[in-house]
């Protein structure tokens, strides 16, 4: 989600994340499940159209680390599609190549 005033915020999310057993009381191991499964940070975005590059600024965020960094990413539109890509590092992990498409919801006549 991207708004006009400059703000931004984003998750991503595994939908066969399975369901904790008791919902009231989840098991550790099924709370690192959970934190495996979802990813997000919101904050500030500044859009480069010369460079073909958006800077997302998060201000909170899922990984701490994030928080307070610039996040670079290549960026394309086709047609309704916003296509971000980049390489990272993350967190003891190995460097690695990504590529996410996002598609604009067109405005439906239930919503307000």
């Amino acid at each position: 989600m991207y708004d006009p005033t400059g703000h931004m915020c984003v998750s991503l999310a595994n939908s066969y994340h399975p369901h904790w057993i008791n919902p009231e009381k989840p098991t550790d191991a099924e709370k690192l499940r959970s934190y495996d499964a979802f990813f997000a940070y919101c904050g500030t975005y500044e859009v480069r159209e010369k460079e073909n590059r958006v800077i997302h600024r998060p201000e909170v965020g899922s990984w701490p680390h994030y928080i307070g960094t610039d996040q670079n990413r290549n960026f394309r539109l086709e047609g309704d599609r916003l296509i971000l890509s980049e390489e990272e590092t993350p967190p003891g992990g190995e460097r690695r190549r990504y590529q996410i498409t996002w598609e604009r919801v067109g405005h439906s006549e239930a919503m307000p």
